[in-house]
């Protein structure tokens, strides 16, 4: 997995639903769209993006992500040149956070460990050597949005079918799979298989197919990369019983939570 800078310019181009991809990010973990990578084509499923705001300040990086298919023309960004016949090179990304204003400000980007890259630039799809990618990464997840937007155990998703790919940052962060959880969803569905509860049941419309995805082997015990099983390696669980699974060390089974149910119901039926 490489790492690549992708650029926007507000004076060029508006990005008019900004607004809505933050809060996509907020409520889901991630937010989908396709992006233009300027003249890159040998960029791959699966690489990581960070995404820098240009032109006028505030200047910095606003977001970062995933990139989820092969490089593709369509019609360029620019609706003048895409009236004349233009096109542009894109990719489809997956954003795990997206702020308004610069997560890291131009200023700190021009400081140690990350000066040594060139961060002045107009182009989009630049490739970000490893040194200067790991350091970033390692200082990203400190930051509040970022933190904000991520949901504690579903961090966002490569959308490849390899799980794990633990990075050393401030704590072990482990890539979920999008692909995975989309298979697992669609064997077993979207209620709690601890609680039973189908949070649109409860909510009404704005939980509908929310829930997280457990895994049932701790990625964290692994220590490194492995084919995930959607059915046999994943299961469906409310965020309340997800919180309760990971109150323990080593974190609870699926069975456990049940019985902690059953035995708390069954209690509370006997005081009445």
């Amino acid at each position: 997995m490489r790492t690549f800078l992708l650029s926007w310019n507000p004076t060029q181009w508006p990005w008019d639903f900004l607004h809505d991809s933050i809060a996509q990010v907020t409520q889901q973990g991630y937010s989908d769209d396709h992006w233009s990578c300027g003249n890159r084509r040998n960029i791959d499923i699966g690489d990581r993006f960070y995404m820098i705001r240009l032109g006028s300040d505030p200047r910095g990086i606003v977001a970062s992500g995933y990139v989820t298919s092969t490089a593709y023309d369509d019609a360029h960004w620019d609706t003048q040149r895409a009236a004349n016949g233009d096109t542009s090179i894109y990719v489809k990304v997956r954003f795990d956070a997206i702020a308004e204003q610069p997560i890291f400000p131009i200023g700190e980007l021009d400081q140690p460990p990350l000066d040594t890259f060139h961060w002045h630039t107009q182009s989009s799809g630049i490739l970000i050597p490893n040194h200067i990618a790991d350091a970033i990464e390692q200082l990203w997840v400190t930051r509040d949005s970022v933190r904000q937007s991520r949901l504690p155990e579903e961090l966002a998703a490569c959308p490849v079918y390899i799980e794990g790919l633990g990075r050393q940052i401030v704590v072990n962060a482990y890539e979920r799979n999008a692909l995975a959880r989309k298979h697992c969803l669609d064997h077993y569905g979207y209620s709690c298989a601890c609680c039973d509860a189908a949070l649109s049941q409860i909510y009404g419309p704005i939980a509908d197919q929310f829930i997280h995805v457990h895994h049932l082997k701790p990625i964290a015990d692994i220590g490194k990369s492995y084919a995930v099983d959607p059915i046999s390696d994943l299961v469906p669980v409310c965020p309340n019983c997800h919180a309760i699974i990971h109150l323990n060390n080593p974190p609870l089974t699926v069975s456990a939570v049940r019985d902690l149910l059953a035995t708390h119901a069954q209690q509370a039926s006997d005081a009445t």
